[in-house]
C-alpha cells in the first residue's frame, strides 16, 4: 500500500527556486494587493484565486495531490517570507497550508483497506472527515472574520484570539483523527503524522 509521506529526498534546488520566485512575489504583486487590502478594506477573492493558482495554499500538500509536499522545515521558511507581507495574505497562507498537514497529508482513508473494504467505506470514519472538513471551514471562517476587523481598522484582538484558539484546538483534533485512522495501516509503519500532532499541540502556546 502506498504511503503519503514525506519524500526520503528533498529537491534543494527547487525549492531554492520557489524561494527565489516566492520573494519576488512578496516584493511585488503581494505589496499591490496589500495596497488593494489597505484602500478596499477588505480581502479581495481574486487574492485567494491567485494564491491558490500559484499553488501557495498547497505547499504542505503531498506531490500525489498536486501539491508540493515541503517538509516542515523548509515550509517555514517560505512562511518567514510570507510574513514580510500583508498580515491577511500570511494569515491565509498560513492557516490553509495548515490544513494540509493534517487532513490531507496523513489522512487518506479512501486508500486504506480494512475486513476486505476501503476505511473510508465505513461510517464512522466518514463522520470523523465531515467533522473535521466542517470545523476547518469554521476555521477559515473565523480567521477572515479577524483579518476583515484588522483591516477595516477596528478593534480585533477578540476575533483575533477566538480564531487562535478554535484553529489551534482544531490542528490538535484533526491530526489526533488523522492518526485514529491511519492506525488501519500495517502495523509498524512509521507515520509522521505524531509529529503533525506535536506541531498542532504547540500552536495553543
Amino acid at each position: 500500500m502506498k504511503q503519503l509521506d514525506r519524500p526520503e529526498i528533498f529537491d534543494e534546488a527547487a525549492f531554492a527556486v520557489l524561494e527565489s520566485e516566492i520573494a519576488a512575489y512578496v516584493a511585488g504583486p503581494a505589496e499591490e494587493w496589500a495596497q488593494r487590502i489597505e484602500r478596499e478594506r477588505r480581502v479581495p477573492p481574486e487574492l485567494w484565486d491567485e494564491l491558490r493558482d500559484r499553488g501557495y495554499l498547497s505547499l504542505a500538500a503531498p506531490a500525489e495531490y498536486g501539491g508540493r509536499g515541503i517538509p516542515f522545515t523548509q515550509y517555514l521558511r517560505l512562511i518567514e517570507l510570507f510574513s514580510m507581507s500583508h498580515a491577511s495574505i500570511r494569515m491565509i497562507v498560513h492557516v490553509v497550508n495548515g490544513t494540509w498537514r493534517a487532513m490531507d497529508r496523513f489522512a487518506t482513508p479512501q486508500q486504506r483497506r480494512a475486513f476486505g473494504h476501503t476505511i473510508s467505506d465505513f461510517q464512522a470514519i466518514q463522520f470523523m472527515l465531515a467533522d473535521m472538513a466542517t470545523e476547518i471551514e469554521a476555521a477559515r471562517c473565523l480567521v477572515r472574520q479577524a483579518a476583515w476587523k484588522q483591516d477595516s481598522g477596528a478593534r480585533f484582538s477578540r476575533e483575533a484570539s477566538i480564531a487562535k484558539l478554535f484553529a489551534s484546538e482544531l490542528a490538535t483534533r484533526a491530526s489526533h483523527k488523522a492518526m485514529q485512522m491511519r492506525m488501519h495501516s500495517p502495523a509498524g509503519k512509521r507515520f509522521p503524522g505524531a509529529f503533525s500532532r506535536t506541531e498542532a499541540r504547540s500552536l495553543g502556546l
